[in-house]
């Protein structure tokens, strides 16, 4: 990933929530996880429901890397989702979320070695 991603001389912007304790430098190191605690989820949650119930236009997109469309249990996952061929994916506005929606989320996509919610 560092590899195809010029962090130093693009013209795009990239923020992370981070945590007071992580050393920022880290956040680039792809070559291992275990960066952030657990109990990241919890603040993330909030201060990304905190963001979404502020701006009307705000849309919080979750990728679901290991679901296919046709897994079961996204007959009963509760939140907004579509599929780009195979892959799945989440998204809350105002109209649809809520604090626990993002947590919930947070927890059903996110495993060991992948985790990616773009706020648009």
């Amino acid at each position: 990933m560092a590899n195809c991603v010029d962090f130093e001389f693009n013209n795009n912007s990239y923020f992370s929530f981070l945590p007071p304790e992580i050393i920022a430098k880290e956040i680039k190191d792809f070559s291992r996880g275990g960066i952030f605690p657990n109990a990241t989820s919890t603040e993330l949650s909030e201060y990304l429901w905190n963001k979404l119930k502020n701006e009307d236009d705000l849309v919080i997109l979750f990728d679901d890397v290991m679901a296919k469309p046709s897994d079961d249990y996204l007959n009963k996952e509760e939140s907004t989702k579509f599929f780009v061929s195979q892959e799945v994916y989440h998204y809350i506005n105002i109209n649809n979320g809520s604090e626990k929606k993002i947590l919930d989320l947070i927890y059903a996509t996110g495993i060991s070695w992948h985790f990616l919610a773009v706020v648009l």
